[in-house]
């Protein structure tokens, strides 16, 4: 069952924070969007006690917030509502607003289960398999996105919709990549620090932060938890966080996963280790991988084309998908190597781990998270074995078909295992909605056919 906040954490928290007036009370769809509603803040014990309804049909939305028909959710049905209550541990204190507070909601059956469409619940129910191992996965978030002017904070025509950034002290325009570079983190360090402190206030852990390699492009790496759900919460936190307070400072952030055709790309890299019931790390141990980490990373590739709706959503994550793009092509695996899909960093002994390279930037944390260990879950149950590790450069050898929306949305359609771990009802509302989208997407006839055929 779901634990719930309890009217009296309710009344102790608005004690301690006077100033809050109103609350936002959501849940995550399938996009990773935040939707629900805005109460005021005297309302918030009523709704710990009583519950809030919100419609199923939330969960069965397109990336535009539209209802799919198709999914069968939405108004041919009714449009039902269902009962909502808050989740425990989320309630917390905007830190870009003083009157307002974030509280996740946790959407329910008639039977006090959680509803089957909650990609929160997808990633619970994975992490319950493992447990049943009596394994816990720690997880580490790292993502990227890229801040460009905004063009509402412009006093001339050469800001136009992603334009270069003009550096926070310097004023001068960021043209260039500077891959590491410290004077460009100096540069943004007003914004950089106004969103460490925000995390702080949401008790997400930042660790560490780099510039990477396009004008603009930054990293925020998030500290290790051994709570994957908790760890995805940071992810979702933070980007809204650095989306919110960017126009502060005259930026405007995108977590888009490519952009612009002449930049890098967005990933979100994800690093785990597995811990047993004593707390240590199963990945421990020589050679390099040992047995648990080697069917872990067998797992994660064997599953890749199951899961990649998951790790690249939306038609513009596969525009990423490019030879040294650092973005994996293949399938393949290895040490120290930034060029493949599972990357095995040098750090030994209760560090080791691996790097999930494969997702962009736009994809929802839970089901990212949720499939990911569903790979690893997968190879550790059928005690697989990776092919030998790829040494040096990834992207040579013979040319490979990089992978496609389409391909993406029919394989995961058609996955006995992505049925397995994420359950059939979730599997056809997903591609109900994907399908939905690519339809869209691919409706209006783009520029380039003018340039092409015309």
């Amino acid at each position: 069952m779901i634990e719930t906040l309890s009217p009296e954490d309710a009344r102790a928290f608005l004690t301690a924070h006077r100033a809050v007036r109103y609350v936002d009370l959501y849940v995550i769809d399938l996009a990773g969007t935040a939707r629900g509603k805005r109460i005021t803040a005297e309302k918030l014990v009523d709704a710990c006690r009583d519950g809030v309804y919100l419609p199923l049909s939330i969960f069965a939305s397109d990336v535009l917030g539209n209802p799919v028909e198709s999914t069968g959710l939405g108004i041919r049905s009714g449009d039902k509502d269902y009962l909502c209550r808050p989740r425990a541990r989320s309630l917390v204190a905007a830190p870009w607003d003083k009157s307002l507070a974030l509280c996740e909601l946790a959407m329910l059956e008639q039977s006090g289960a959680p509803v089957f469409a909650d990609p929160r619940h997808v990633l619970e129910n994975v992490v319950a398999r493992l447990a049943a191992m009596s394994l816990t996965p720690a997880l580490a978030f790292e993502m990227e996105f890229f801040v460009f002017r905004d063009p509402a904070h412009a006093a001339d025509d050469a800001a136009a919709p992603l334009a270069p950034p003009r550096g926070i002290r310097s004023r001068g325009i960021h043209h260039q990549s500077q891959v590491y570079g410290l004077a460009e983190l100096d540069d943004f360090a007003p914004f950089l620090d106004a969103v460490r402190q925000a995390a702080a206030v949401l008790e997400v852990p930042v660790e560490s932060i780099t510039s990477e390699y396009g004008p603009g492009q930054l990293e925020i790496n998030v500290q290790y938890r051994a709570d994957a759900v908790r760890a995805a919460v940071d992810a979702l936190l933070l980007k809204r966080t650095i989306r919110t307070l960017a126009p502060d400072h005259g930026l405007i952030a995108t977590f888009m996963a490519k952009p612009r055709e002449d930049l890098s790309g967005n990933g979100m890299h994800v690093h785990m280790s597995l811990r047993d019931r004593n707390g240590a790390n199963v990945f421990d141990g020589e050679p390099t991988p040992n047995a648990a980490l080697a069917h872990a990373i067998a797992g994660l590739l064997a599953t890749r084309a199951d899961f990649m709706i998951a790790f690249a959503p939306h038609a513009n994550s596969y525009r990423r998908f490019q030879s040294y793009s650092y973005a994996p092509i293949r399938d393949d695996w290895g040490l120290n190597n930034r060029s493949v899909a599972v990357r095995i960093p040098t750090a030994r002994g209760p560090a080791t781990r691996f790097e999930h390279r494969i997702a962009s930037a736009d994809a929802n944390p839970y089901l990212l998270a949720a499939a990911i260990l569903a790979g690893v879950h997968h190879g550790l149950t059928e005690q697989r074995l990776p092919p030998p590790a790829t040494a040096g450069d990834s992207y040579s050898g013979a040319p490979v078909r990089a992978p496609s929306w389409e391909t993406a949305i029919d394989a995961f359609a058609a996955s006995a295992v992505a049925t397995r771990y994420f359950s059939r009802p979730f599997v056809d509302l997903l591609i109900g909605v994907k399908r939905h989208e690519w339809l869209a997407y691919h409706r209006p006839v783009p520029e380039q056919d003018y340039r092409w055929y015309l």
